[in-house]
């Protein structure tokens, strides 16, 4: 079982934990960072990822094609969708995919 973490109504995967007696970044979500300045007891560090998200089996979810164009389809638990998915090239709505379409877009045109 992984324990999630919502902040702000984002869901974190906890990757990975441990202790530590050092100041040293803990948290890192959303571009905020919390530290620890006492150095005397153990301080408890996560690692997370953001969870991605999965649509159920007739929600329709959005993703970018190769050539960087938005698409949309119905999910149903195809080989395919099932690699968006792992790819995280699934999105909730129109505008994360597009999002990261224009992501992609500035990567390739450097």
């Amino acid at each position: 079982m992984t324990a999630i973490i919502v902040q702000d109504g984002v869901e974190y995967e906890i990757i990975d934990y441990r202790k530590s007696r050092k100041e040293e970044t803990i948290l890192s979500m959303g571009g905020n960072v919390i530290k620890h300045s006492n150095t005397t007891a153990d301080i408890p560090r996560f690692i997370l990822k953001k969870k991605k998200w999965k649509p159920m089996v007739g929600d329709m979810y959005y993703f970018v094609t190769s050539t960087g164009k938005v698409e949309r389809r119905i999910y149903d638990e195809s080989l395919a969708a099932s690699l968006m998915i792992e790819q995280g090239n699934c999105f909730k709505t129109y505008d994360e995919a597009e999002k990261a379409s224009t992501k992609i877009k500035a990567l390739l045109a450097q």
